[in-house]
């Protein structure tokens, strides 16, 4: 995919923007006050005491306690008597994989680490929190956002779809996902719609989605090989950006278009990763492990391409 021009100001505020909230989560534990307590007649005591005293001004304070990663069920409705049964209240999703959602069956979730909170709604077929990201791959279905829970500046949510990715940073929305129409709906705050581009044609441009009556939709057939391709054809881009120009300009411009090729990259194989979600097990498998088996080298290149370009 070849990017058009940009201004290099608002190139780089929009790719900060995306890139910022792909991956930042906020990690917070409790932290545990550690108390002993010895009887003043007991030898054995007293010794037990002198040995696992802490030094004079030495914290008292355990090591933070972990909170559970990822997204767990806060509540269900919906249910009908003969229904598949959906997740459990407590079931943490991201070890689900993808499941299923019968008609009318609502699924509240909160994420564990970020206190983030939404809404699920069958007929659907969902992956929840993968890896415990901020993220939600629907392949078909709703959800609903709630506004203010768990946002932090710099955060931003990913809702990754057939047809096109949405992300925001503090929104109030609706999104139905069918087999060819996505329809977006912002009542609190604001979100991005990004659809993905075919190849051969130039990306389109971001769309923001605003409150307080803010709708969009989007249309078209899903070809989730034709998705995956392009994943991988964009990652190739991504990773191979050539050499920095010597010029101080031209290399803020290279800068931020590679920025942008990374960006591009991944949201469009979140999509096919989305789009994987409506396939049969075995074909979905197998997509699946070729997205996510590109994906560490990807990451690994970025890593090795960072440091030649922090180090000319």
């Amino acid at each position: 995919m070849k990017l058009g021009p940009r201004p290099p100001l608002s190139a780089l505020l929009f790719a900060a923007y995306l890139s910022v909230g792909a991956c930042q989560r906020h990690e917070s534990g409790p932290r545990a006050a550690a108390s002993s307590s010895a009887s003043a007649g007991s030898p054995h005591a007293a010794v037990s005491s002198s040995s696992a005293a802490p030094d004079a001004g030495a914290s008292r304070s355990a090591p933070p306690t972990a909170l559970p990663n990822g997204c767990r069920v806060l509540g269900v409705k919906g249910l009908k008597p003969g229904a598949a049964p959906p997740p459990s209240v407590g079931t943490r999703l991201g070890a689900l994989g993808w499941f299923e959602l019968e008609d009318g069956v609502e699924l509240a979730v909160k994420h564990g680490d970020t206190l983030r909170e939404f809404e699920l709604i069958g007929p659907g077929r969902f992956l929840v929190c993968p890896g415990g990201d901020e993220t939600v791959l629907v392949a078909s279905g709703s959800l609903t956002t709630t506004a203010g829970a768990g946002a932090r500046a710099g955060a931003v949510v990913t809702l990754a779809t057939p047809l096109g990715v949405i992300e925001y940073p503090d929104a109030e929305l609706r999104l139905d996902v069918g087999a060819s129409k996505l329809s977006l709906a912002v009542k609190q705050g604001q979100a991005t719609l990004v659809q993905i581009a075919k190849r051969g044609t130039a990306a389109p441009h971001p769309e923001s989605v605003r409150a307080p009556a803010g709708h969009s939709e989007l249309h078209g057939a899903v070809n989730t090989a034709e998705l995956v391709e392009r994943c991988e054809e964009l990652r190739e881009q991504a990773g191979s950006p050539g050499s920095a120009p010597s010029d101080a300009t031209e290399r803020a411009r290279w800068a931020v278009a590679r920025m942008q090729a990374r960006i591009d990259a991944r949201l469009t194989c979140e999509v096919a990763r989305a789009a994987t979600g409506r396939l049969a097990e075995a074909e979905r498998s197998r997509f699946e492990a070729q997205l996510l088996g590109r994906g560490s080298s990807e990451r690994r290149g970025a890593m090795t391409n960072d440091a030649s370009e922090n180090h000319p």
